[in-house]
């Protein structure tokens, strides 16, 4: 009885058993290298630090505008220092006998030349001559004449003039250069020294560095200098004394001289026969008279000749007005004008008076009644160009729209009545 319940449990069993697993596959077999011998790495040797020196520390200059480097400073005293141990020797040989140039120019061509003669170590003469860098006119073959001012002083009246540079002795320009060198640099300043050939002092100034073109100086800035005794100075030629204007009338008898003898020599030529030499010398000498004859003739009208207003200061006559500011300056061209043309401009090209020309009065133009437009053209065009011009088809003037509408319209009706034909 007890078998039958063991039997039944079995056959349950058996129902829920779990298939059979297959049997598993035995794994590759791996073949392992041996590991390999690595080479240990040098040993490196570290050297001990060497012992360094510590540096020595030194406080910042402190910051002064303008100082220079004091070494350049001490440079530049030596450097004038020699400069005048120079100039003492040179001076004992010239015997205190020498002359120097100083010369400026702008950049835009304009300057100066003052030329200073020293004798005995003191100054007895100063020249002076400027210059506008343009050229004067010249007829051909005339030597250059000066375009500037020139004069020259001697004895008591040199440093009379305001211009040109300083009548002083090398000795004097020597102390100043000192008391530049030996003094502070102001901000923005430079110092600038230059000796010549011989050592001597030419320059030690300071500029300032903010101005590009034309910078003042301070100090010494001389060209050139010339040792040794100088009897020639640069002597501008004297100006001639003005002379006094000719009283209307007083040169009637000349004048009718002048103009006879012009007369004849006109008569002359007509009838007689020159050699090209014979007639250029023959029309040269009628020109020279009836320039005399101009000048003369202009005294006695009470103008003078153009060399007479220039020896006389170039002026103006008294109550002449130009519109537009000074007949120096012409506005046209922007440059000034020389002495002939404004001598020409007051006095007329032959020493009469300029003739005041009358300006041509414009008529007014008043419209007469236009001829109405045929009524199948429309208006005319309300903007219309500021010209004036004839209107097609006698339709008086009027501007250049006008004209172009008009011509349209006639174009149209022309074709209009070519195909009603």
């Amino acid at each position: 009885m007890n078998k039958i319940p063991c039997l039944f449990l079995a056959l349950f069993l058996s129902a829920f058993a779990l298939p059979a697993q297959p049997s598993a596959q035995p794994a590759p077999i791996r073949l392992v290298e041996p590991p390999r011998v690595v080479a240990p790495p040098p040993i490196r040797i570290i050297e001990a630090p060497r012992a360094v020196a510590t540096p020595e520390l030194v406080a910042p200059q402190p910051f002064r505008p303008g100082q220079a480097n004091p070494a350049e400073m001490e440079a530049r005293k030596k450097k004038l220092q020699q400069s005048f141990q120079a100039w003492q020797r040179k001076k004992q040989e010239c015997g205190g006998d020498y002359s120097y140039k100083k010369y400026w120019t702008s950049w835009v061509g304009f300057g100066h030349e003052t030329t200073v003669i020293v004798e005995d170590n003191k100054v007895v003469a100063r020249s002076f001559r400027s210059f506008s860098g343009k050229p004067v006119p010249v007829a051909p073959g005339q030597p250059p004449k000066p375009d500037g001012k020139t004069w020259t002083e001697r004895g008591p009246e040199v440093g009379k003039n305001k211009q040109g540079h300083p009548p002083k002795t090398l000795d004097e320009l020597y102390a100043e250069a000192k008391a530049i060198v030996h003094g502070p640099v102001p901000p923005f300043n430079r110092m600038s020294l230059r000796t010549d050939k011989n050592g001597l002092l030419l320059a030690c100034y300071l500029r300032d560095t903010r101005i590009a073109d034309d910078a003042p100086s301070k100090g010494v800035n001389i060209s050139s200098i010339t040792l040794g005794k100088k009897d020639t100075v640069l002597k501008p030629a004297p100006r001639p004394s003005p002379k006094p204007l000719p009283a209307p009338g007083g040169n009637d008898a000349n004048v009718r001289k002048l103009e006879a003898e012009i007369a004849r020599m006109k008569d002359f030529a007509k009838r007689a026969r020159f050699t090209p030499e014979g007639h250029k010398k023959f029309l040269a000498k009628l020109a020279a008279l009836e320039e005399a004859f101009a000048g003369l003739k202009g005294g006695a009208n009470g103008a003078p000749t153009f060399e007479q207003w220039v020896a006389g200061g170039k002026k103006l006559p008294q109550g002449m007005m130009f519109t537009g500011g000074s007949p120096w300056f012409n506005e046209r061209t922007g440059q000034r004008r020389q002495p002939r043309e404004v001598y020409d401009m007051i006095y007329g090209k032959k020493g009469a008076p300029a003739p005041i020309k009358p300006q041509p009065v414009r008529p007014i133009f008043k419209p007469g009644p236009r001829k109405p437009f045929p009524k199948h053209w429309g208006n005319p065009p309300l903007r219309q160009t500021r010209d004036r011009r004839p209107l097609p088809g006698g339709y008086g003037m009027g501007s250049g729209t006008l004209a172009k509408w008009i011509q349209e319209n006639l174009d149209r009706d022309k074709k209009a009545d070519e195909k009603g034909d």
